[in-house]
């Protein structure tokens, strides 16, 4: 996989590395400076959001030759970045209140109908890039089961959308469109799940034929069992503890 992907990776890290450094810099930089470090800092997130929807585009589509396959993944690259602006805008429309709070709406407005259209489209490209996808989808019974994921997806990105228009996202129900967002992503991840389920690159390595040794195996189950628990408790205290509102800084 690391060998198709050598080139959006390193650049992925390049732009991580770059979010880093001017967030950083941008603390301990003189005011005429800050804007250039602003710059700065959406060039770095701007080219690693792009680096991975390009990277999911490829790795969809099992790394196939063709034109058809390099115009998926630059669909891909360039939905995921208005997924992320719009998730992100509805977690400012959740944290904050006021002039910040409003324009976070008008964000999410923006990047909803792009997000949104990219994911229709992909979702019509990817059984056309795949005839194992298209096979699995379009199979009876499956896909009666199956559309309830598109379905419900849909019904969720129109009530994030219906929220962003009333009034109720200014007051108690500023979390209603992070929440429905997180089970937009979760939806997408348990259709992509389905789809490429058993292989790990499509029609050409299953999970069983890329899995490690029993014994290598045990040992990550071990590690899985501590690593994993530790993440989710921290993870729900971190939560806990900046819960609410972002206020003005204070100290006791």
């Amino acid at each position: 996989m690391l060998t198709e992907l050598y080139l959006p990776v390193t650049l992925m890290l390049i732009g991580l590395i770059l979010r880093g450094v001017a967030f950083d810099f941008r603390v301990k930089a003189k005011a005429a400076r800050k804007p250039m470090w602003d710059r700065l800092f959406f060039a770095g997130s701007t080219l690693a959001a792009v680096c991975q929807g390009w990277m999911l585009g490829r790795y969809v589509s099992g790394f196939g030759s063709g034109w058809n396959y390099p115009l998926f993944a630059a669909a891909i690259a360039a939905a995921l970045p208005m997924a992320y602006v719009l998730l992100g805008a509805a977690w400012l429309i959740m944290k904050t209140e006021g002039e910040l709070q409003q324009r976070a709406i008008r964000w999410a407005k923006i990047a909803w109908a792009p997000m949104a259209g990219g994911l229709v489209l992909i979702s019509m490209a990817t059984p056309w890039i795949s005839e194992t996808v298209r096979t699995r989808w379009f199979a009876l019974p499956e896909l009666i089961a199956l559309a309830a994921i598109p379905l419900m997806t849909a019904v969720l990105l129109l009530g994030v959308r219906g929220l962003l228009n009333s009034r109720l996202v200014r007051g108690d129900a500023s979390w209603a469109p992070f929440v429905l967002l997180i089970a937009v992503f979760v939806l997408g991840f348990l259709g992509l799940a389905y789809s490429l389920y058993p292989w790990v690159v499509i029609d050409r390595l299953t999970i069983w034929q890329a899995a490690s040794s029993p014994a290598a195996l045990k040992v990550i189950l071990v590690g899985v069992c501590i690593s994993v628990p530790a993440i989710v408790a921290y993870t729900a205290f971190a939560y806990r503890v900046f819960g609410g509102k972002t206020g003005e800084l204070r100290y006791a």
